[in-house]
């Protein structure tokens, strides 16, 4: 089994000084980041309650959720039911191309998702493509991608309490966001599009290469062959009946005379 992971391209995000910095995030307050599916899978519910809690050590934190889907009205719901409309800001669906020329993964401090049902998110990978550190919970392909206190931090799941002490130290600790810079960096490039492209084309070679049919694939190619014969023994033999009917009834004619 060979295991091949998502590809990211680098090339996708302008350079820093390209990114119209403070459209969407205001860089003057600690800000956390979430994009993706706003659905039930996503457990968006526990990542504002996570949030509350990080409120209660850095008041001037800010969270933006950038992304749309089934679970919007329930979550605008329960983030105004809660009072954190000034610190959770919930920007909406931005598409793709804009949102990689917005600067919002350059500009956040921390990528923050509470899922506990993905693989490996695409938009972890673009985070981290960007340098940002990542906050994750120990569920699913999310360890795979976030290794413990070097790129981020993974928290046991459901543990609202540990994931929201990461996200404070990270916002106080500039020096711990710049470490983790780098390695998000570093891991990112790992899984580069050009070499995921390699890598799946050395698999399929390798696949090519080492290809044995087996028994019952050359029944099956063989059964094309044997059909045919079939088929030309009924047709030979239903002539031969033709044939022999024809030649009956000639008889009789000939006979009545």
């Amino acid at each position: 089994i060979v295991v091949i992971s998502n590809g990211i391209n680098p090339a996708l995000f302008p350079p820093a000084h390209l990114h119209m910095s403070g459209k969407i995030i205001d860089t003057s307050h600690p800000s956390a980041l979430f994009v993706g599916r706003i659905a039930y899978e996503k457990n968006l519910l526990a990542l504002v309650d996570i949030f509350e809690k990080v409120l209660t050590d850095v008041p001037e934190g800010r969270l933006y959720i950038i992304g749309g889907g089934p679970q919007t009205v329930q979550l605008k719901r329960y983030v105004e039911k809660k009072g954190l409309q000034e610190n959770i800001r919930l920007v909406g669906e931005i598409p793709h191309a804009e949102l990689v020329k917005s600067g919002a993964y350059q500009t956040a401090d921390v990528f923050v998702s509470a899922s506990k049902t993905e693989n490996q998110p695409v938009t972890v990978l673009e985070a981290q493509c960007n340098g940002l550190p990542c906050v994750g919970m120990d569920a699913k392909g999310i360890p795979d991608m976030i290794a413990n206190d070097r790129n981020g931090f993974v928290v046991p799941k459901d543990d609202i309490e540990a994931f929201a002490g990461r996200i404070v130290q990270l916002f106080r600790d500039k020096e711990l966001r710049a470490r983790m810079k780098k390695e998000s960096l570093a891991y990112a490039h790992q899984h580069r599009l050009d070499s995921v492209i390699d890598e799946w084309e050395k698999a399929y070679g390798h696949v090519v290469q080492n290809y044995k049919p087996k028994k019952r694939f050359e029944r099956l190619r063989a059964a094309p062959a044997r059909a045919k014969e079939r088929l030309h023994r009924a047709r030979k033999s239903a002539r031969a009946m033709l044939d022999a009917r024809s030649a009956r009834r000639k008889a009789r004619r000939v006979g009545k005379r």
